[in-house]
């Protein structure tokens, strides 16, 4: 592949510079916030603070890393690849922040408003 980039699937697609994937800047809550598992906040009144999207070379897809708050002063962080999910915070954050109940409905997570 040359600096220019490749075509992939009949598209001309350029090539990220490894320097610029290397520098990537995370929130500082991503640091300082304690994690929790998605099940011990099942049901329970949230607040989505903030999020970031990222993807994971390991499981080769898209995850989150979502900032919510339990109560006063009680943020946590939930981590997550629910394609449910991430599609419901891509399509809401401009409503940020925002109320809701996260659900397992069968086999998916879903925020409940």
């Amino acid at each position: 592949m040359d600096k220019k980039g490749l075509e992939l699937y009949g598209y001309k697609v350029n090539k990220i510079p490894k320097e610029k994937l290397e520098k990537m800047e995370l929130p500082d809550w991503v640091d300082k916030v304690e994690k929790t598992p998605i099940e011990g906040v099942l049901n329970r009144d949230i607040v989505v603070l903030d999020f970031v999207l990222l993807f994971s070379k390991k499981f080769s897809g898209q995850f989150a890393i979502i900032l919510i708050a339990l109560g006063p002063n009680e943020e946590r962080k939930l981590i997550t690849g629910s394609k449910v999910l991430l599609k419901q915070l891509e399509e809401y954050k401009e409503f940020l922040p925002f109320g809701c109940k996260i659900e397992k409905v069968n086999r998916y997570y879903t925020f409940r408003f």
